[in-house]
C-alpha cells in the first residue's frame, strides 16, 4: 500500500469514527427529547441536557415541546422593545427639532438640510412605531391563543378595541404599508406672549381626504381638530401599551404550561454548564497561575453601582467575594469547587 493510499484509509477510518460518535450523540439526544416530551426531566436527565455539545443542544431545544411557545413569547417581548425604541425615537427627534427651532439660525438656509433630516427621522420612527404596534397585536394573539390569562380579554376590550387612537395608528400602518404615506410635517408657532412651540403634526383634513381609515379612526381624527400632535399621539398610546404589558409580564409566567418552564430550565442548565467551564479555565489556568490581581479587572464585569457597593465591603473578605460572585454569576453556575478557587484568586483573608 502506497503512502497516499494509507493516508486515504486513515481519513476514511477517521470519518467513520466521527460519524459513529455523532450517531451515538444523536441517539442520546433523541432519548432526552423523548423523555422531556413525555414528562418532567429528573435532575440526572437535566444534567445530561446541560452537557450536550453545542449542535446537539440546539437540536434538543428545537425539538422540545416548549420550544415553539417560548419562541413566540420571546418574539413578543422583542417586538415590545422595538415599539419602545420607535416611540423613544419620536421623542428624541421632536426634542432635537424643538432645540433647533429655538436657535437664532433656524430660518437660515444652512439649517434646512438638518430640518429635512429630522423630518425624515420622525417619519421613519412613525412607520416603525405604527408597524411594531400591530406586530405586537399579531404576536400576542399567537401567544395568548395558547396561554389563558384571566382578565386579558377584558383589558384589551376596555383600552384598545374601541379606542380611536388604536384604530388611527392601525390605519397609519395600513396606509403607509399599502397605499399612502401620511406625511407628518413640522410647525413652529409663537404665542401672543412670545412663547414658542415646535411640533410635528398630521393635518386632519388631509388624513380624512387622502387616507383610508375605519369609522373609529375617522371619529378620532374629526374630534382632534385641525391637527394631531405626533408626540402626543404616540406618547399617550405607548402609555396604554406599557400599562397592559407591564401587567402581563408580572402574571404571564404563572399561566404558562409546564413544557415552557422545563424548556427554560434546560436553557438555564446549558448556559450554566458552559459558563462554569469558561470560568474554570479563566481562573484555574490563567488567573491563579499568573498571580493576577482580580480587583484590576472588576470594572469589566461589574457596572458602576455594583462596583461601588462591593468596594464598601471589607477588602478581601468572604462577604465581599461572595457579593462579587453573586453579581457576576448570572446563570447560577458557581459550584463549591469553583467558589473555593475564586476565594483563592482573591486572596480571601477569612474562610
Amino acid at each position: 500500500m502506497s503512502h497516499g493510499e494509507k493516508i486515504n484509509m486513515d481519513i476514511m477510518h477517521l470519518r467513520h469514527v466521527v460519524e459513529s460518535m455523532n450517531n451515538h450523540e444523536r441517539m442520546r439526544t433523541e432519548k432526552l427529547i423523548s423523555a422531556a416530551n413525555k414528562g418532567a426531566l429528573d435532575e440526572e436527565a437535566l444534567q445530561a441536557v446541560a452537557q450536550l455539545g453545542s449542535s446537539e443542544a440546539i437540536y434538543f431545544l428545537r425539538h422540545h415541546s416548549g420550544h415553539k411557545l417560548e419562541q413566540a413569547i420571546s418574539s413578543l417581548w422583542n417586538m415590545l422593545d422595538v415599539f419602545r425604541c420607535a416611540c423613544q425615537g419620536i421623542h428624541r427627534e421632536a426634542a432635537r427639532f424643538s432645540t433647533l427651532a429655538a436657535s437664532d439660525r433656524f430660518w437660515h438656509r444652512e439649517k434646512q438640510q438638518e430640518v429635512e433630516d429630522i423630518r425624515n427621522e420622525i417619519r421613519k420612527e412613525i412607520f416603525a412605531a405604527s408597524s411594531s404596534a400591530f406586530a405586537l397585536v399579531d404576536l400576542s394573539r399567537r401567544v395568548f391563543s395558547k396561554v389563558k390569562v384571566v382578565g386579558l380579554k377584558e383589558k384589551i376590550e376596555t383600552e384598545f378595541a374601541k379606542a380611536g387612537d388604536h384604530h388611527l395608528i392601525k390605519g397609519l400602518r395600513n396606509n403607509v404599508s399599502h397605499s399612502w404615506f401620511a406625511p407628518a410635517d413640522w410647525r413652529v408657532s409663537t404665542s401672543l406672549v412670545g412663547d414658542q412651540s415646535a411640533t410635528f403634526e398630521f393635518d386632519c383634513s388631509q388624513l380624512l381626504r387622502d387616507g383610508d381609515f375605519n369609522k373609529m379612526a375617522q371619529d378620532h381624527i374629526k374630534a382632534s381638530g385641525s391637527a394631531i400632535d405626533v408626540v402626543h399621539l404616540f406618547d399617550s398610546y405607548s402609555q396604554k401599551v406599557e400599562t397592559l404589558y407591564g401587567w402581563l409580564i408580572a402574571v404571564v409566567d404563572d399561566c404558562l404550561p409546564d413544557s415552557v418552564q422545563e424548556y427554560r430550565e434546560c436553557v438555564q442548565a446549558q448556559k450554566a454548564f458552559s459558563s462554569l467551564g469558561w470560568w474554570r479555565v479563566l481562573i484555574e489556568q490563567v488567573g491563579i497561575p499568573k498571580n493576577l490581581d482580580p480587583y484590576d479587572q472588576l470594572d469589566r464585569y461589574l457596572i458602576e453601582d455594583e462596583l461601588e457597593e462591593v468596594m464598601t465591603l471589607p477588602h478581601r473578605s468572604k462577604i465581599q467575594v461572595d457579593r462579587i460572585i453573586e453579581f457576576i454569576d448570572e446563570y447560577d453556575a458557581c459550584d463549591e469547587d469553583l467558589r473555593a478557587k475564586v476565594y483563592q484568586l482573591f486572596g480571601m483573608l477569612e474562610v
